[in-house]
């Protein structure tokens, strides 16, 4: 992957919701795998709500937006939102 377009995840957890916050220069590659196992992780902690926190991340190519919504429906498939 290119330097500097690595992007960072962290993951911050309540009771039933979690926060996934991603900050990079842009949403690509591998690094959509990363967001998607942590959306299988949150799941799996029965986690109903999951908020996606792009705030920091510059831009975002079409893998990147694809991975988002197969982020929607494997939450939905599972009966939890993400937000």
């Amino acid at each position: 992957m290119l330097k500097g377009l690595v992007m960072k995840i962290a993951i911050t957890e309540t009771e039933n919701a979690a926060v996934i916050k991603m900050v990079g220069k842009m949403m690509l590659g591998y690094s959509t795998n990363d967001f998607h196992e942590a959306v299988l992780n949150t799941i799996e902690k029965n986690k109903q709500n999951i908020i996606v926190d792009l705030s920091e991340v510059e831009s975002i190519t079409s893998w990147g937006i694809g991975i988002l919504m197969y982020g929607v429906s494997t939450t939905t498939n599972a009966g939890a939102h993400l937000n």
